[in-house]
């Protein structure tokens, strides 16, 4: 009959076996810290991707967010059929500001020479700018003169700042309300984009521009109408209509 007796394990042995928990713990950690790592960094990534589509979406409704509380934010709001032509813009505190409207003299940069200024505090506000041709109360026919309604209101409830005009513009140098080739309104426009846009405070902002366009007609039909055109820009000041908006520092008293 065997005599066994149970040997106990040598110091070495002990160690060895400790070191090997120890070591299988940590090798876990680690990789469950990097498979923690990598997943947090797609999701990271999955969440910026999401923000930077929101953007997007909320730039193409016309809205947007304070990126920069000291700059100037405006962006194109769509409308149905483009009509009226509106823009969401965001004025910065500690300046006074100017939006100012001119009808006909416009010119083909810059800004123009006879405004109306109207007053505006810093917030957010929202411009509609609509331009509607005028028909012959007699005839019925469109006559050359145009309405346009200019509003500026503002979007926060405690701001009651706001502009609003109706301007008429007739013909003074230029074909375009009635054109007498095709009988359709022939003018383009500059305009604030529908991606949001920063602007520097000391920097002018043309919202809004529109001048007449010269008509050639290509081809006409059998009875002389015209079946296709091009149009092309006028050099100097036109008729027209056009927006921005100026602002100064405030006037400090010592």
């Amino acid at each position: 009959m065997w005599d066994y007796k149970p040997t106990k394990l040598s110091g070495l042995t002990q160690f060895s076996l400790l070191n090997l928990v120890l070591t299988t713990t940590i090798v876990a950690l680690g990789v469950g810290l990097y498979s923690s790592g990598r997943r947090n960094a797609r999701l990271d990534a999955r969440n910026q991707a999401l923000a930077v589509e929101n953007k997007k979406h909320r730039e193409m409704l016309g809205i947007f967010d304070i990126e920069d509380p000291t700059q100037i934010h405006a962006i194109r709001v769509p409308t149905e059929g483009d009509e009226p032509r509106r823009f969401r813009i965001y004025l910065p505190e500690g300046r006074t500001y100017a939006v100012n409207y001119q009808a006909n003299r416009i010119p083909e940069s810059g800004l123009g020479e006879y405004p109306n200024p109207q007053v505006l505090q810093p917030g957010e506000y929202l411009i509609g700018i609509k331009i509607t041709r005028s028909n012959d109360p007699t005839t019925g026919k469109p006559s050359p003169s145009v309405h346009v309604d200019f509003q500026v209101d503002a979007t926060h409830p405690d701001n009651n700042n706001g502009v609003s005009a109706g301007i008429g513009i007739s013909e003074m140098w230029n074909d375009w309300i009635v054109n007498n080739e095709t009988g359709q309104m022939a003018y383009s426009w500059n305009e604030i984009g529908r991606e949001l846009e920063l602007y520097d405070l000391d920097q002018p902002l043309i919202v809004y521009r529109a001048r007449p366009h010269t008509v050639k007609v290509l081809s006409r039909d059998n009875d002389g109408k015209p079946t296709s055109y091009t149009t092309s820009d006028i050099d100097g000041p036109t008729d027209g209509f056009m927006v921005w908006i100026e602002s100064k520092p405030l006037e400090t008293t010592e």
